[in-house]
C-alpha cells in the first residue's frame, strides 16, 4: 500500500512539473479602456498631472479642457503595433465646433499625444478646421487622432 501511495505521489509530481505554468514577471497593467478621464484622473494624481501638463497650452483658449468637457470613454488604439488608449471630449454646448483627443500610454501611465480641434466659419470658406497638437508631434499618431475626431464607421 505504501508503495502505491509513493508511486501515485511521484506520478502526480511528474505531471505537475511537466505542466507549463503561465507566469508573468511584469505586474499586470490597469486597463483604461471604457473608462472616463474624470474617473481615472480622480483615482490617480499622476494621471491628472500628466493630462494637465499635456493640455496646458490649449487650456488657455479652451478653458473647458481642465474639466474634460463632455467626455467619451477611452478606446483602445494601435500605433506601430503598440496599444494605447484614446480619450475624447468636446466643449459643453459646442461639441460640433470644439473638441479634443488625448492618447494615454498604459505602460507608462502618461498622456503622450493629443490634439484640440476648432471649427470656425470664415468669409473665405464655409468652415475651417484648426488643430492644435498636444505633446511632441508624431505623424504615426495623426491617423488615430484624426479618426477619433472623424470616425470612418
Amino acid at each position: 500500500m505504501n508503495k502505491k501511495i509513493r508511486l501515485i505521489s511521484l506520478l502526480c509530481s511528474a505531471i505537475w512539473l511537466a505542466t507549463p505554468i503561465a507566469y508573468s514577471a511584469e505586474k499586470s497593467l490597469p486597463t483604461f479602456e471604457n473608462q472616463y478621464l474624470s474617473d481615472i484622473t480622480e483615482q490617480s494624481k499622476d494621471l491628472a498631472k500628466s493630462y494637465t501638463n499635456l493640455t496646458q497650452v490649449a487650456s488657455k483658449t479652451a478653458t473647458w479642457l481642465p474639466t474634460y468637457g463632455v467626455a467619451t470613454p477611452g478606446v483602445k488604439v494601435l500605433v506601430n503595433e503598440k496599444e494605447y488608449i484614446a480619450f475624447g471630449g468636446c466643449e459643453p454646448h459646442n461639441c460640433p465646433n470644439s473638441s479634443y483627443v488625448v492618447v494615454l500610454d498604459p505602460s507608462t501611465q502618461q498622456f503622450i499625444k493629443g490634439a484640440v480641434r476648432y471649427e470656425t466659419k470664415t468669409d473665405e470658406a464655409s468652415h475651417q478646421t484648426q488643430l492644435v497638437w498636444l505633446g511632441d508631434y508624431d505623424e504615426d499618431f495623426v491617423p488615430i487622432i484624426w479618426n477619433q475626431f472623424y470616425p470612418m464607421n
